[in-house]
């Protein structure tokens, strides 16, 4: 797969978990304004897992997110259409692969995503349960490091635009 591909698919797993109870607005707009920041964080996760010896891990060239700009609509608006089951995931899995970075930055932003309404409800949690048992190598700290590293980045970007 291309990391285009690769790309294209975590976003769109994560605007199926947020879409499993409909897609809001806020929804719709916090994938928007998290797809820069997913080159930053992608990038930063590779190097700092580079540094400690961590093999195999640099496999995503995360500037191709610019590739996916053009479809973020399509993606969006596809996204409630998208039945996230077993089958979808064991799919999705195939092509996102089985990089510790992509798998979970795919998860952070499935939960950011989800939380862009400021509540994650019942169908979304069930959604995100799905994603989390399809993904190969998931870690929570680096989750939760790469849930911080897209705030903090979205925020920085936001201040430089203003």
């Amino acid at each position: 797969m291309s990391d285009k591909e690769r790309i294209e698919k975590i976003i769109e797993v994560a605007a199926a978990a947020a879409a499993a109870d409909g897609i809001e607005a806020e929804e719709a707009m916090g994938l928007i304004e998290n797809i820069m920041p997913i080159v930053a964080v992608g990038e930063t996760m590779e190097s700092v897992l580079e540094e400690a010896g961590v093999e195999g891990q640099v496999d995503v060239n995360f500037e191709d997110v610019i590739e996916v700009i053009p479809n973020l609509m399509d993606i969006i608006q596809g996204s409630e259409l998208i039945e996230l089951n077993d089958d979808y995931m064991e799919e999705a899995s195939k092509i996102i692969g089985d990089g510790l970075v992509i798998n979970n930055l795919c998860m952070a932003l499935c939960l950011l995503i989800s939380a862009a309404d400021e509540e994650i409800s019942g169908a979304e949690r069930a959604a995100n349960a799905t994603v989390a048992n399809g993904l190969i190598n998931l870690d929570q700290e680096l989750i939760n490091i790469m849930v911080k590293g897209l705030i903090l980045s979205r925020a920085e970007m936001s201040e430089m635009l203003d």
